[in-house]
């Protein structure tokens, strides 16, 4: 029986992990743009769609999600008008389009345009997934007779362009084997039979006839099954010297019990929820089996087998191992009432000590309790480095701005990094605070608000501070950044990134020319929200109005204020002053 961590069970927005795990085919093709917004800007960039297109990510950020950077000398124009339709009456539909990569290398694709809602059902973003059907727009035959005339390829999209027919007349007249992007037909939204997340905080859920590990039931039972391992490692050393169960058949009624509970714990345990490295309440079935088959599970089933020599031995590693389980629960409830008395103490507000208290239980379960720190100044430098360096090799080792480091070089970053976790609602960085870090997601996902708008949705694989290299000032943060899930970071500061840089002057050029930020917190995005525009085009329109007063009018020769407006015989125009009707 293993311990119990409480795990990440605080509401999350896990609206990004559920797109690109759970709904979208793996490696899709696909950006997420922000609804309430003019020009609909660019807000995550897949990998998929970066290798796609050609750019980078940060390239697209920001860039309006009709793809109009995209757009050559081949596209339709036509083609904006309908995306503007589709993405400013928020309709979920698909269209052909002619783009350009960043090589202007042209392709045909469908984009595929769905809208995302809240929980109060309000569009607040739009998923875009694109699907390159170059091959499918070239006939067959008429590709063979271009090869034999020298036709390129851009010659054969220019062609294709100028037949403006769509995939499927094509394969109707030059029977072409048009391949159905995702399983479905070319001309049905790709979104159409997925049920798509809303962008909304969410707890985790449970599977029907699927045990949280946290519950009371769950609890209770380990209580039940911890007494039962007690009195098995006291009572079967006396049963096998004096030979009670043989002679008292009550002792032998108890010992059956004993032995089938731990067969129903087998039972329970393969439909238990547990909480796996990354700190995710797991409750897949399968992933559930197999983690139990490949944990406990062996040890259980020799525990449960009614041989008492073979239980003398199990019940000895059991006690072992339930005293050392005993002492690390005992730690961490004394961590718990420690938060609890500082709560009491201090007057925390509700709101904020249930922040700290998940924060605090989450990190237990992602660090089992260990102080890395405390482990880490047992050590010498040499062997710290080391450490360090295998703590952060997914960062050091995969992302191309350390690629050039000498290994002094990469051992002095590696030890000037720190790896933080956040809970679901954390603020990493607020609005005109100083930007003193430098942040590589290594799991879970963020949003960047400015104005109150999203600007910005980050996950794994995306860097996000200052260009301390280039900036000599400290910058102020323009914008929030806010943990949407349970989010861990490696995180080195300004002043250690550019002692390392100034030491390694080699390693410094090729650091900045390959360290590209997803996010610059100190550079403020300029936007228009869509409801400002939306009350300005009806200003306008009511400024257009035409009012004809006759010449003997009260109001004729006169202009009156009234409710922001100025009337006059010239018609409606916004009152600049506030102040009582006046004579022209």
């Amino acid at each position: 029986m293993s311990g119990t961590k409480r795990g990440l069970l605080a509401p999350q927005n896990t609206f990004l992990e559920n797109i690109i795990r759970k709904t979208l085919p793996t490696n899709a093709n696909f950006i997420i743009a922000n609804a309430r917004i003019v020009d609909y800007p660019v807000v995550f960039c897949s990998e998929g769609f970066s290798k796609l297109s050609g750019y980078n990510r940060a390239e697209v950020m920001l860039k309006s999600a009709k793809c109009t950077f995209m757009f050559g000398d081949l596209t339709d124009k036509a083609v904006e008008k309908k995306l503007n339709t589709i993405f400013d009456l928020q309709l979920k539909d698909s269209l052909e389009v002619l783009l350009y990569k960043k090589s202007r290398t042209p392709m045909w694709v469908i984009l595929y345009i769905s809208p995302i809602y809240n929980e109060k059902e309000k569009v607040v973003l739009h998923l875009v997934t694109a699907k390159d059907i170059t091959a499918a727009k070239i006939p067959v035959d008429q590709e063979d007779d271009s090869n034999k005339v020298g036709f390129g390829r851009f010659a054969r999209l220019a062609r294709s362009v100028t037949r403006g027919k769509n995939i499927s007349s094509q394969a109707s007249q030059n029977s072409i084997k048009v391949p159905e992007p995702l399983k479905i037909g070319t001309n049905t939204n790709v979104h159409e039979d997925l049920e798509l997340p809303k962008y909304m905080l969410e707890a985790p859920k449970t599977p029907p006839y699927t045990i949280l590990h946290t519950s009371t039931f769950k609890q209770t039972w380990d209580w039940v099954l911890f007494l039962l391992t007690v009195y098995t490692a006291i009572m079967v050393p006396f049963e096998i010297v004096y030979e009670l169960a043989q002679e008292d058949i009550f002792v032998s009624i108890i010992d059956l019990c004993v032995d089938t509970a731990f067969i129903i714990d087998i039972v329970i345990s393969f439909r238990t929820t547990y909480v796996d490295t990354g700190g995710e309440v797991v409750s897949d079935s399968k992933r559930i089996r197999n983690n139990y088959i490949k944990g406990w599970f062996g040890l259980d089933i020799i525990s449960s087998v009614p041989l008492e020599m073979i239980d003398m031995v199990i019940e000895q590693i059991n006690t072992s191992e339930n005293e050392q389980m005993s002492s690390q629960s005992t730690r961490y409830h004394e961590m718990l009432n420690d938060i609890r008395e500082f709560m009491k103490l201090y007057q925390v507000p509700k709101d904020l000590g249930e922040r700290v208290m998940d924060y605090v239980v989450s990190t237990w379960a992602m660090t089992k309790g260990v102080n890395s720190d405390k482990v880490m100044n047992y050590c010498p430098k040499d062997m710290r480095a080391d450490l360090s360096i295998h703590l952060n090799r997914h960062i050091l080792r995969e992302h191309p701005a350390f690629r050039l480091a000498s290994e002094g070089c990469l051992r002095a970053l590696a030890i000037s990094f720190e790896m933080h976790h956040s809970a679901p609602g954390d603020l990493l960085f607020h609005t005109g605070e100083s930007i003193e870090e430098l942040c590589f997601i290594a799991s879970g996902s963020l949003e960047v608000i400015q104005e109150d708008e999203i600007v910005a949705i980050l996950g794994k694989g995306d860097v996000i501070g200052d260009k301390f290299w280039v900036e000599k000032s400290v910058g102020q943060s323009i914008v929030n950044v806010r943990a949407l899930t349970y989010t861990d970071l490696h995180i080195i500061s300004r002043d250690a990134l550019q002692d390392v840089l100034m030491f390694y002057s080699s390693f410094a050029n090729s650091f900045s020319r390959n360290l590209v930020l997803t996010f610059n917190l100190r550079q403020r995005v300029r936007f228009k929200k869509v409801s400002d525009l939306k009350k300005e085009q009806e200003m306008a329109q009511h400024n257009d109005v035409n009012v004809d007063l006759p010449p003997d009018h009260p109001y004729g020769l006169k202009s009156v204020k009234y409710m922001g407006f100025i009337i006059d015989a010239n018609g409606f125009r916004p009152d600049p002053e506030k102040y009582e009707p006046y004579s022209s």
